[in-house]
């Protein structure tokens, strides 16, 4: 199978991708991928990447937030005890110092480490995928920080911008072909699947 060719990238003038680390996780490999070890630990960056935009600045996700020591223990207590988390500098805050104002945040998925940082943005609009929304809705556990939130501010994105390398659908955020979201497969889909 032959991968479709990327477009030209033609980004606007000012457009920038800084990232925005809020923390760091350590955990145990079997916990973060099929097939780790339990006695390894591997360090993840927990953090936000930002969109400078002309249009209007996208965060996507959140990553750790100033409450993040309450926010953890919202966690499974498999992973609190698996688990430990170096605080940084929380996202919103970064943005403020900086002068930073948002568009919208769009959320990967709606665990606990890319949630808690919207505590510390309240009033920016959260963009997810409609199905990221309804398991927010379903009373999951995995998403229970997400629902303690404020999910009146939770938007589900409309993909209404046809087809893009090979995805059926997109949303193609400020029209000009810089920031183009696709819907991923869910970790169900990939599974039931494979």
């Amino acid at each position: 199978v032959v991968p479709p060719a990327w477009p030209a990238a033609q980004p606007p003038a000012g457009m920038s991708l800084p990232a925005v680390p809020p923390g760091r996780m350590f955990a145990r490999a079997a916990l973060a991928y099929r097939g780790g070890a339990w006695d390894e630990e591997r360090t993840f960056v927990i953090g936000s990447i930002l969109v400078r935009h002309p249009a209007g600045n996208l965060l996507f996700d959140a990553g750790f937030g100033a409450n993040v020591d309450a926010h953890f223990k919202t966690t499974p207590l498999i992973a609190q005890w698996l688990s430990r988390y170096q605080k940084g500098q929380p996202a919103g805050q970064q943005l403020k110092a900086a002068g930073v104002p948002l568009k919208a945040v769009v959320l990967t998925h709606a665990h606990w480490d890319h949630v808690s940082g919207l505590a510390d943005l309240p009033g920016v609009p959260v963009w997810l995928h409609a199905q990221e929304q309804a398991f927010v809705a379903s009373g999951d556990a995995a998403t229970a920080l997400a629902r303690t939130l404020g999910t009146a501010s939770y938007t589900a994105l409309a993909f209404d911008s046809g087809p893009y390398m090979g995805f059926a659908t997109s949303k193609d955020v400020f029209g000009d072909g810089s920031v183009v979201l696709v819907p991923a497969r869910s970790i169900v889909e990939a599974s039931s699947s494979d």
